[in-house]
């Protein structure tokens, strides 16, 4: 095979690499409606609950249920924020929870599950969920918060449930992507080292 063949051949190899998608993390939004309770100075009936949560890939489609581990999150009923940079957050071991995460064809949240506890005797809480608490899928649908566990300072929003958004964060390239990219180039590089030198 002359060189010239073989550099085009290995030309296409690599420009398959370099049109691979990238992976992307996915963001998932949260923007509930605001609280139509509110007991204590606290939290107001002009508060709710908003938050987002970033997974490394987007939710599959048709999802059933299930519990999720997020890269990262942060939510807010008014009064607190709740993070995953948030000191004591999991000390109760009941929270941060993601679950009963259900999702549509087009892979859109549908159904959910997501507490949080904050402090040692669980000084802070809030929750959000359109999910099965052993009643009817989609019956129970409530956004609540506790200011400071003691019935003082709460709020609640039920029957009433926010809406999702869903956005790509900053694509990186796959590392297998970048491998192959390395490999490709290299044997490009190989190749051009034996081509015969054209005589004078």
């Amino acid at each position: 095979m002359r060189p010239k063949t073989r550099i085009r051949l290995l030309a296409f190899p690599a420009a398959f690499i370099l049109t691979m998608p990238l992976m992307a993390a996915s963001i998932y939004t949260y923007t509930g409606n605001d609280f139509t309770t509110a007991t204590g100075p606290g939290l107001t009936t002009s508060d709710s609950i908003t938050g987002s949560f970033t997974v490394a890939t987007p939710l599959a489609a048709n999802l059933d249920q299930v519990s999720i581990t997020p890269i990262s999150f942060s939510f807010t009923d008014g009064a607190d924020v709740f993070s995953s940079s948030s000191p004591n957050i999991a000390v109760c071991s009941c929270s941060p929870l993601f679950t009963d995460i259900s999702t549509n064809a087009s892979g859109n949240i549908i159904n959910w599950d997501i507490s949080f506890t904050l402090g040692e005797l669980g000084s802070t809480s809030m929750n959000t969920e359109d999910a099965n608490l052993g009643v009817i899928r989609g019956i129970v649908i409530q956004d609540s918060a506790n200011f400071d566990n003691s019935e003082g300072d709460t709020a609640s929003n039920s029957n009433d449930a926010g809406h999702w958004t869903t956005e790509t964060a900053s694509a990186a390239p796959e590392p297998g992507s970048l491998v192959l990219l390395g490999m490709g180039l290299a044997g490009l590089a190989g190749v051009a080292r034996l081509r015969p030198r054209r005589s004078n």
